[in-house]
């Protein structure tokens, strides 16, 4: 009897070391993108091509369209059937990008050290990385678990009609170099999975 019980302390010991101190060493890759979306068709291909340039492991779209609205199996079909894009359905749902922002949060932690939250509009860019990977592996993010990236704001650039170029081509000129006097406080988010309870107080002030 005395033997079983110190067996089974010693279980509880190792599990709660490994739990706690080796937190993502059960998880399958390193990074995942969570963008919620609704009538995003023309641009998610885009969207989705550049992260994937990023070497992000995977990306869940909160689908948050009309019950009869498009679908993003319309033009991201073969994303979808790879596997590199999940589709998480949030259709006709109101006001709910921090609810499903959450949601996702706690479905995909164990699987993932890392989560993104942008939009479909917010492009990250790395010019001194080769991608997301070598990024988040900087050694001045070691003691870290959140990191917030403040938006660069573009406007309309003088473009009154909509034109087929990439997004990148046609908005070269941000905000703050036409406005002096153009402030940004807006941010978005990249959560370490270490967290067991999370809160979104605003989509763009996390």
């Amino acid at each position: 009897m005395k033997l079983l019980i110190i067996i089974l302390t010693l279980f509880v010991l190792v599990f709660f070391i490994y739990y706690f101190f080796f937190p993502y060493s059960n998880k399958n890759s390193n990074v995942c993108l969570c963008v919620i979306a609704k009538m995003e068709n023309i641009y998610i291909r885009e969207f989705i091509e550049h992260y994937k340039s990023l070497e992000v492991d995977k990306i869940i779209i909160l689908d948050n369209n009309n019950e009869d609205g498009e679908r993003f199996e319309e033009v991201i079909y073969d994303y979808i059937q790879s596997g590199f894009v999940i589709i998480e359905n949030y259709r006709n749902c109101k006001k709910c990008q921090i609810k499903s922002y959450k949601e996702c949060y706690y479905k995909y932690k164990k699987h993932y050290e890392w989560i993104m939250f942008f939009d479909v509009d917010e492009y990250l860019i790395l010019p001194n990385y080769k991608n997301i990977h070598e990024f988040l592996e900087d050694e001045k993010f070691k003691y870290f678990n959140i990191i917030h990236i403040n938006w660069i704001f573009y406007d309309d650039n003088n473009l009154i009609f909509y034109d087929n170029r990439p997004l990148q081509q046609r908005f070269i000129r941000p905000r703050h170099l036409i406005d002096k006097n153009f402030t940004n406080i807006y941010k978005k988010s990249i959560i370490r999975t270490v967290f067991r309870k999370i809160d979104f107080f605003d989509a763009h002030l996390q």
